[in-house]
């Protein structure tokens, strides 16, 4: 541990007070993991925990895309949406926020379980290779 010289009696290690960044690749890396793990999750029959987790796959990729690209995103709702639309004019595809629209399903469906088993599957499909996508343009 190192200690700052102009305050020895807090103790506190430089490490703790500066700001760490998340690389894209921590992002696109934690969203690989997310996506694995909402499949055991779906294949086990638990689809609410596996909606939360393929959102967190989403959120993951989107910001890795924006860590990427150097644009800010905090990770909530509104910087969510401004990336994935700010991408898409960047792009110059109208479809990235409009498949950003099944992954937002996901989220509340592990709210609310509205979702049928065919959905699931099918938009399910949709999300995982959504988020294939958006990893896709980090690399």
């Amino acid at each position: 541990m190192i200690i700052r010289p102009c305050n020895l009696l807090r103790h506190t290690p430089i490490m703790a007070t500066e700001a760490s960044l998340v690389t894209a690749s921590d992002h696109a890396r934690k969203a690989w993991e997310l996506l694995a793990d909402s499949d055991r999750k779906f294949a086990a029959r638990k689809h609410l925990p596996a909606s939360a987790t393929l959102w967190d796959a989403t959120v993951q990729a989107v910001m890795a895309v924006a860590a990427h690209r150097g644009w800010p995103c905090s990770g909530d709702r509104l910087s969510l949406r401004s990336t994935i639309e700010r991408l898409a004019e960047d792009a110059g595809d109208n479809l990235i926020p409009l498949k950003y629209v099944y992954a937002e399903n996901f989220r509340d469906n592990a709210e609310l379980d509205f979702m049928e088993f065919r959905e699931l599957a099918y938009d399910g499909a949709r999300v995982r290779d959504y988020v294939r996508c958006l990893l896709a343009m980090v690399y």
